[in-house]
C-alpha cells in the first residue's frame, strides 16, 4: 500500500509538471532481475513462469536512457510475455483487452521468440542494441 501511494504520488508531480512543459518522467519499474528485493526474495522467477519478465542492469539501464526520449509524463519498463500472461485470465478483463487483441492481430512467432511486450524497451534496444532479447 505505501509503494502504491508513493508512486501515484509520483505519477501526479510527473503528470503536472510535465503539463507545465518540464522534462518530467515517472517510471513504472518492473522487477530488477540482478538486484533488488524480487532478485533477493526468488520472486524474479516465480514471475517469470506466469508471463511477467524482468530487467537485467543492461536492459534497465537502456530503459532509462529510453525514458529521456519519451513524450509520455508516466512510463513503464515492464517485459511482459502476454500470451503467458492472460492464460490466467478465463475473460480478458477489460483493462488488458488492448494488449490481448494485439496478441491476436500479430504475426505469429516460433515458441522461443518473445512476444509482444513493451515497446519501451524496444526503442531503448534500438538505442543500445547490444542488448539481447535473452536479456528481458
Amino acid at each position: 500500500a505505501n509503494y502504491s501511494a508513493a508512486n501515484a504520488s509520483l505519477d501526479a508531480h510527473a503528470r503536472f509538471w510535465h503539463q507545465q512543459g518540464e522534462r518530467t518522467w515517472s517510471v513504472q519499474w518492473g522487477p530488477w532481475r540482478e538486484v533488488g528485493m524480487a532478485a533477493q526474495k526468488g520472486t524474479v522467477e516465480r514471475l517469470r513462469q506466469s508471463g511477467v519478465g524482468s530487467l537485467t542492469n543492461a536492459a534497465g539501464m537502456a530503459a532509462l536512457a529510453g525514458v529521456l526520449q519519451a513524450s509520455a509524463a508516466t512510463v513503464v519498463a515492464q517485459p511482459m510475455r502476454w500470451g503467458n500472461y492472460l492464460k490466467q485470465y478465463p475473460k480478458v478483463p477489460a483493462f488488458l483487452s488492448r494488449f490481448s487483441a494485439e496478441l491476436k492481430a500479430a504475426p505469429k512467432k516460433s515458441a522461443a521468440a518473445p512476444q509482444a511486450g513493451m515497446a519501451m524497451l524496444a526503442q531503448a534496444q534500438a538505442a543500445a542494441p547490444a542488448i539481447a532479447a535473452g536479456d528481458l
